[in-house]
């Protein structure tokens, strides 16, 4: 008589399942970071944040920056993310065209770009040129720093930091 083989738990059986009073989202939402409770403070609750959301909360937690230079790097993203300056300068694989005959179309800006744009580029002026490109490929493209580059990075940093009024 064949010996039965008892089969491996999977996550769909009940005992696997997490009870949670609060609820945090779907789990794939949290599976690449951490889950911090931070107070909000236009609605006065609690509520999840993932705590490495970008390469300089990564770059906090192992004490290799401080939050000033974290919240001007963040600050330099959110205008680069809204001024769309990565679409305009990586190519497109979609194969259809929303304007074929108009090749200008695709270059001209909102206004709220525009603006996004021109902040984006008055906060790296205030950046060493020396320092410009390790601060554009970390905090806007999300690229990690060597341990070469680190020093550069916290120096253009606290140059940003500056110039957002965040440190003296």
């Amino acid at each position: 008589m064949a010996k039965k083989h008892r089969r491996a738990p999977v996550a769909r059986d009940k005992r696997f399942k997490q009870r949670c009073a609060s609820d945090f989202g779907t789990d794939e939402r949290w599976q690449h970071s951490g889950r911090t409770l931070e107070y909000t403070e236009i609605a006065g609750i609690f509520a999840a944040r993932a705590s490495e959301e970008h390469i300089l909360d990564h770059l906090v937690l192992m004490k290799l920056l401080d939050e000033s230079a974290r919240a001007a790097g963040l600050k330099l993203h959110h205008d680069y993310h809204v001024a769309q300056i990565e679409g305009r300068v990586v190519a497109s694989y979609v194969s259809v065209r929303s304007a074929p005959g108009d090749a200008e179309a695709r270059l001209m800006r909102s206004d709220v770009q525009e603006a996004a744009y021109m902040r984006w580029r008055n906060a790296l002026r205030a950046v060493p040129a020396a320092m410009r490109d390790i601060v554009i490929h970390v905090c806007c493209i999300g690229h990690a720093p060597r341990v070469m580059q680190l020093v550069k990075l916290k120096e253009g940093l606290f140059q940003l930091a500056r110039f957002y009024g965040l440190v003296r």
